[in-house]
């Protein structure tokens, strides 16, 4: 059986409206820069749950939601797709105790400043030379591409606009709030994540609690299989 789910104009609002809001309320935390310490380093002044927050939430891009997830369900391996990712933890909590301290006490804040801090400035060169590459060329290119689809999918706006306007709006509260605007923009958009896997749960543990009462008292149902398929309204 196939139910169609349209987009209606409320669903068009609530998701432009929580863009700007992420955009409003980054650029508001983010205050005004005055140093380069300022921008780069939001000024020091970032709590330790925004920080964690914000590493979590930068891991998890449209490249998991759609790629990662889409494999995942495709080939019928399910969660473990994401092991290598979970995998990550255990060597970032090591970075985080042993490591990471010491590099903040002898002023390393970039992996191209620990390379040449550790042998020289041209090796430092190189490797953020690559680094841009492999940013620009390869993953920006595959979050923006999968971001444009999805919105094609969804909201039909074509795939090249998608991912201009994804690219122009991360880049403008990128540029003008700094380091402050991004780690704010990470911590409002995985609370409103948790808060969908919560309700999602609540759900879910409702309708099989409704089906055990159901089975309990010899209730007689039976199990439809149900496809989804997005329909845009007029």
């Amino acid at each position: 059986m196939t139910y169609f789910m349209k987009i209606e104009v409320i669903d068009i609002i609530s998701f432009f409206g929580f863009i700007a809001f992420v955009i409003i309320i980054s650029l508001y935390k983010s205050g005004k820069k005055k140093t380069d310490e300022d921008y780069f380093l939001a000024g020091r002044n970032l709590s330790w749950w925004l920080i964690g927050i914000s590493i979590i939430a930068t891991n998890i891009s449209s490249e998991h939601f759609v790629g990662q997830a889409g494999q995942g369900f495709r080939d019928g391996i399910g969660l473990a797709i994401a092991t290598w990712g979970w995998m990550a933890a255990f060597a970032m909590v090591i970075m985080a105790i042993f490591l990471l301290p010491k590099y903040l006490k002898i002023g390393i804040y970039t992996l191209p400043e620990f390379l040449e801090y550790r042998y020289n400035r041209a090796v430092r060169t190189l490797m953020s030379v690559y680094m841009l590459f492999f940013y620009a060329f390869i993953s920006m290119a595959t979050v923006l591409y999968s971001g444009a689809l999805t919105l094609e999918t969804i909201f039909e706006i074509p795939l090249y606009y998608g991912i201009w306007g994804i690219g122009i709006i991360a880049g403008f509260y990128t540029y003008y709030g700094g380091l402050s605007a991004v780690v704010w923009s990470d911590c409002e958009r995985l609370d409103v994540a948790k808060a969908d896997t919560l309700y999602n749960r609540i759900t879910r543990d409702i309708s099989r609690t409704y089906r055990y009462f159901l089975d309990k008292n010899n209730k007689k149902f039976k199990t439809i299989n149900v496809t989804y398929k997005i329909a845009n309204s007029d």
